[in-house]
């Protein structure tokens, strides 16, 4: 795995720390100058947990740590006390931003890519598979679970509290679950853990899990079936059968019990009906009769009022004229101003022309035909009044009527039900609680046939299971078969520790470790028997820490010749704990010549960061412009601490 480490920035209260980092990075100094703190911080930005110093505990606020992860470059930022990380990177242009959690899955937060946790995102940005692993090894039935960025880290950061009392979790003191989880990153590294393998275990636990789901849905739904009498398919439909049966005869009895009941056939309540529906029709007809006459009386009316006055306008004028015609107007009767001349024929005060003079006659024919028009109007109305006099009484016998029918037939309705019921309210409940248990068993006719098409899947999925469990388990015995990156593993530790100048260890030793435990051992022939060395019985605090960081390293020289998914990053702190420089002289320079060495050769695209006491320069062929060297000190403004400004504990 592509891993760089370009800039860690920490935002304090009173100002912004930014440390730089190169191909080789080393910190070095006095105690108390914040070295350790910077390789914590890097691992706090990477989801571990941090014990701030009392420095950091007053000033800290947030750290950000600039990366490049495969091609991508990715910044995370976590904030003091915080259980989640900001993530950034570009992707295609666009600029995507992220909050996941540190350590703990709470479900996928980048869609369509199975990202849960700051692990994950590593994982996909470096362009490899999330790795799983199963948890029990001697349980094929145990889920699978992460092997995470953290798990692999654990062989990439040698933390100084570690360093001298743990063996990366694989010696026997360590937790059970953290020592599966180291052996798992060995087999991983050394290619036990293979994609085939992978790829196997993954299907495996896809096809157990669809067939334990519908294992348990065919129980499920059998054993409700068992407990309302239903066993099978063809059972439901004798049931169904038996009860339509059963439904077919109740209706027989329910019909001989009515025809028992009504003799006579038409039943009384039928001609009472028969005869309210007529009256209801006699009412409807009446009312409609009675609203189209009192549409003609307002209207005859109306035109009655009209001819009223009509006539009495006509008398009136004819009364002006009378009076007025015969005056001479010389003056205006409105304005009194002299009145002009007219011609003849015209009226001396308007000046329009006069109207013809009615004769006698005239006025008389007028109002003749007047007073025959309303005589005939009066008459029309007359009628028409009586009309609607009659049609309300009508209306009113028709009324008490329906009601009359209405009573017969509510009283017949109670005689009817009464004795109905008496004779077959038994057939009835019956007939009721069959059609339901009816419509129940055909809703459960379906559940029979799920059932034996959930245990002929399962069935078929049992033997795909079978089959991936053979084939898992022959590309597992392949993959340990393979024992020569083990082989591999085993040379370069031993060459690891030789050339660290470790004391009591030479070319001839013979280094053992097998899975699935991995824990090292270095035999020596002594001058009676075999001489076994491990982590556990080295009694320097000096050598358990050499001995440690060898492994690491030679771990690392593995994963970059079989380009296996390891970060490529080492980052030791205090790789001389416990080994004076002056004392041990030979140990010192050959641990860092050894390491200057790899890293022009064999770790050439790998990161190292070294935090320790003492300087090594390193050999005149190390190439100056990869390497990053920081001298700290706590109170020395030429050689600042972490915080620049902190001067304290």
């Amino acid at each position: 795995m592509n891993f760089r480490i370009e800039q860690l920035i920490l935002d304090l209260k009173q100002d912004v720390e930014r440390v730089p980092f190169r191909r080789f990075t080393y910190f070095y100094g006095q105690i108390g100058a914040g070295k350790t703190s910077i390789a914590r911080l890097v691992d706090y930005c990477l989801g571990g947990r941090f014990d701030p110093t009392p420095a950091l505990q007053a000033e800290f606020v947030s750290a950000t740590l600039d990366l490049v992860i495969g091609k991508t470059r990715l910044q995370v930022r976590r904030d003091v006390g915080s259980d989640q990380i900001i993530a950034e990177w570009i992707q295609e242009g666009r600029k995507i931003s992220l909050a996941l959690p540190a350590r703990k899955a709470a479900g996928e937060v980048l869609p369509g890519t199975g990202v849960e946790i700051l692990s994950d995102l590593l994982f996909l940005l470096a362009g490899l598979p999330i790795a799983r692993v199963r948890k029990s090894k001697v349980n094929d039935g145990s889920p699978l679970e992460r092997l995470s960025f953290r798990d692999l880290w654990n062989f990439c950061y040698l933390d100084q509290d570690e360093i001298d009392s743990n063996f990366f979790d694989l010696d026997g003191e360590a937790q059970f679950a953290k020592r599966l989880k180291a052996r798992d990153v060995l087999r991983y590294v050394l290619g036990y853990h293979q994609e085939h393998v992978s790829e196997l275990e993954a299907k495996l636990d896809q096809v157990r899990q669809r067939r334990a789901v519908l294992e348990s849905s065919a129980d499920a739904l059998r054993q409700a079936l068992v407990e309302v009498g239903v066993t099978s398919v063809e059972g439901v439909k004798r049931q169904i059968a038996a009860l339509q049966r059963r439904i077919k005869e109740l209706q027989e009895q329910r019909q001989q019990a009515r025809e028992a009941s009504f003799p006579n056939g038409e039943h009384e309540v039928d001609r009472l009906r028969g005869q309210a529906r007529e009256v209801f029709q006699d009412i409807t007809d009446i009312e409609q009769e009675m609203q189209e006459v009192d549409t003609l009386l307002r209207r005859d009316e109306r035109q009655l009022n009209d001819l009223f006055g009509l006539r009495h306008k006509f008398k009136r004028d004819s009364g002006a004229r009378a009076v007025l015609g015969s005056v001479n107007f010389t003056h205006c009767p409105r304005c009194t101003q002299s009145l002009p001349d007219r011609p003849a024929a015209h009226c001396v005060v308007c000046g329009q022309e006069e109207p013809r003079e009615v004769s006698g006659d005239e006025h008389e024919l007028v109002n003749a035909d007047l007073k025959l028009r309303i005589e005939e109007l009066e008459d029309i109305t007359g009628r028409q009044r009586a009309a609607l006099r009659r049609l309300e009484g009508d209306l009113r016998r028709a009324q008490r009527e329906k009601a009359f029918v209405d009573r017969q037939i509510n009283d017949a309705l109670a005689r009817y039900d009464s004795q109905y019921l008496s004779q077959n309210l038994d057939i009835e409940r019956q007939l009721a609680a069959l059609e339901r248990e009816r419509l129940d068993l055909e809703r459960l006719r379906r559940l029979p046939e799920v059932i034996e098409q959930n245990v002929a899947s399962a069935h078929v999925l049992a033997v795909e299971e079978k089959a991936l469990k053979e084939a898992l388990k022959g590309a597992r015995s392949e993959a340990q078969q393979d024992s020569r990156n083990l082989e591999r593993l085993r040379t370069l530790f031993l060459d690891c520790l030789v050339r660290a100048k470790l004391a009591g260890f030479n070319r001839n030793d013979i280094v053992t470790f097998e899975a699935p435990d991995f824990f090292p051992r270095v035999a020596t022939a002594g001058e009676q028997d075999m001489v076994f060395t491990s982590f556990s019985n080295l009694s320097s605090g000096g050598k358990k820490t050499l001995f440690k960081c060898c492994f690491a390293i030679a771990l690392h020289r593995l994963a970059a010749l079989e380009n296996a998914p390891l970060p490529k990053i080492l980052m030791i702190d205090s790789p001389m704990k416990n080994i004076s420089e002056r004392e041990n002289r030979e140990q010192f320079e050959g641990f860092h010549d050894m390491l200057y060495d790899l890293a022009t050769n064999e770790l050439q695209d790998t990161q190292f960061v070294f935090i320790d006491k003492e300087y090594k320069t390193p050999s005149a062929n190390f190439d100056l412009d990869e390497i990053y060297i920081r001298h700290m000190t706590p109170d020395q403004d030429d050689a600042p601490p972490l915080i620049r400004y902190y001067r304290g504990k």
